[in-house]
């Protein structure tokens, strides 16, 4: 049976409606989208549920953490309107400061778990339950598995000091960016996030960025980041990247490759996917020399390890 579009009578198929949520999820956007036209499609309530209960969820775990005292930032949390997320990710650097946060959670009955390969010893997952499809997640440092991407403490000191604890505009967009690329891809929720903080915010201080970029030896994900969001500003006549921000990252080899694939591939479609190797192996060569001048042997090993588990994932499973 077609799905009808309600404002102009329009038939449309079932699979036509169907590409249509699989690419709205594959960018991490709410299926609502398409229930504001079509009569008839069924899954938008789920994500709409979805959306609304992880809201409240980041608004009653920040709001205990607020209470308790607890020293925090949270990471992650799209701007993007109808952004579809799942974990309530929180950047807790200081130990005893992490410690009070799980004495919150487990006096709310979340219980404590762990899964992934690699995973810092004092990073802290908590459910509700087995089934909970919105956990928390603390992080003792920006990292992605063990990639670290910038000063964690900084990141809690420039973030807002009330609700949500938002990072400084330059953080939120440097952990997105960082973050993304370190998975491979770039969705249009992830640009939109971009996209929102330039055009919310008066002035951004970009040097925050590309400082943690050169400290951290990630000057590559920013960059990736930064060329596909000045294409889109630039293509929906929107305030650009200020060209001083590209005029400050050092033309690296990391950043020539990435440069020359941009070039020849130009993509236009998203979710946007870089080739496994940029993001692992050439990534790898740029980030560990820079990044080990900050973390012990041990660290900087876990680190090294954090790019090929994920080129390894990539290639065997499929996924990262």
């Amino acid at each position: 049976m077609a799905l009808v579009d309600s404002r102009v009578n329009l038939r449309v198929s079932p699979d036509k409606i169907q590409d249509l949520a699989n690419d709205l999820q594959q960018n991490k956007l709410s299926r609502e989208h398409i229930s504001d036209r079509f009569q008839g499609f069924q899954e938008a309530a789920k994500d709409r549920s979805h959306r609304q209960e992880r809201a409240e969820r980041v608004e009653w775990i920040c709001s205990l953490l607020n209470d308790a005292g607890v020293s925090y930032a949270s990471m992650k949390n799209l701007r993007t309107p109808m952004a579809m997320m799942s974990d309530v990710d929180l950047l807790i650097p200081d130990p005893s400061e992490q410690a009070a946060a799980a004495k919150v959670l487990a006096d709310e009955g979340f219980e404590f778990y762990r899964f992934r390969l690699l995973a810092h010893p004092r990073k802290v997952m908590a459910k509700q339950s087995a089934e909970d499809p919105r956990p928390v997640d603390i992080y003792p440092d920006a990292m992605w598995i063990r990639k670290v991407v910038c000063d964690a403490e900084a990141v809690v000191e420039r973030a807002d000091p009330c609700g949500e604890r938002t990072p400084a505009p330059a953080d939120d967009l440097y952990l997105v960016a960082t973050h993304a690329y370190s998975h491979l891809s770039v969705t249009f929720a992830e640009l939109l996030h971009g996209v929102q903080i330039i055009v919310e915010t008066d002035e951004i201080d970009w040097s925050i960025a590309i400082d943690s970029a050169r400290e951290y030896g990630c000057l590559d994900g920013l960059y990736a980041y930064l060329l596909l969001l000045d294409e889109y500003l630039a293509a929906t006549d929107r305030q650009r990247v200020p060209a001083a921000v590209f005029d400050s990252i050092p033309n690296t080899w990391a950043i020539t490759l990435i440069h020359r694939w941009w070039k020849r591939n130009r993509p236009r479609s998203f979710p946007i996917e870089f080739p496994t190797w940029l993001p692992t192996i050439v990534s790898s060569g740029h980030h560990i020399p820079r990044a080990r001048r900050q973390l012990s042997p041990r660290e900087t090993w876990k680190d090294f390890q954090s790019h090929y588990l994920t080129a390894a994932s990539k290639v065997l499973l499929g996924e990262t």
